[in-house]
């Protein structure tokens, strides 16, 4: 059985072995290089269920990078995910990625981490200074199932490119997908994504490697106003 908790509510996350090939089969448009056929399990905090303000949060961003020994790809499931993240809070290891998108929540950036859920859409630890190909960002779709095995209600998407660009390509075309007119926040619109028990609400904001002023400064404020936000029903 998968099972994609860390901590308490793990019933909740498990996929039963007879639905195992299906959900990963599920994730893909066009399955074709058995490489990109992946699924990375989420970063689930202890706290996930009463999650920010008792809302459950989902961080996305685009992608693992890999420099040590060569990553196998070939993997139907990997933990590399939570592994890396875990081993990066123990540590209090500096990646530029969790300590300025933790300091966008607290002060202490590791402090978020234990009450959100985390992965990143492209299901392929790339290699140092590698760049995603189509084949990869094809692969986002896992989004989808992120969504419909954690039931967020919030997501957060830390990528221009990915909001922007590779969204509009393989995710915004889905039945059920709602743009909230006249809903702005920071940069982004404010957009509604189906799963089976509800939606999710998401917004889009730039990726920490964004050159020029003070990131945490700068994306803090659109953080706090996306965590008061309430959609009407």
């Amino acid at each position: 059985m998968i099972n994609l908790a860390s901590g308490a509510g793990a019933e909740v996350f498990q996929i039963p072995p007879q639905r195992q090939a299906a959900t990963l089969a599920a994730i893909f448009l066009n399955p074709k290089p058995q490489t990109l056929i992946m699924f990375l399990q989420p970063w689930i905090g202890e706290n996930y269920l009463t999650g920010v303000n008792n809302e459950k949060i989902l961080i996305l961003g685009e992608s693992h990078y890999n420099e040590g020994e060569p990553f196998d790809n070939t993997q139907d499931v990997s933990d590399f995910t939570a592994k890396a993240l875990q081993d990066i809070i123990a540590k209090r290891t500096w990646i530029k990625f969790f300590n300025y998108v933790g300091q966008l929540f607290n002060d202490d950036w590791t402090e978020i981490w234990k009450n959100v859920a985390f992965a990143n859409l492209i299901q392929h630890v790339l290699e140092k200074g590698e760049q995603p190909d189509a084949e990869h960002i094809k692969t986002i779709k896992t989004f989808y199932t992120y969504l419909e095995l954690l039931k967020p209600d919030k997501v957060i998407v830390v990528s221009s490119r990915a909001w922007n660009d590779w969204f509009v390509k393989h995710i915004d075309n889905e039945e059920g997908v709602e743009k909230i007119e006249d809903a702005k926040i920071g940069l982004s619109s404010v957009f509604k994504f189906p799963h089976s028990t509800g939606k999710s609400l998401v917004i889009g904001i730039k990726h920490t490697s964004t050159r020029g002023g003070n990131y945490v400064e700068d994306w803090k404020p659109t953080i706090n106003e996306f965590l008061r936000y309430k959609a009407e029903k």
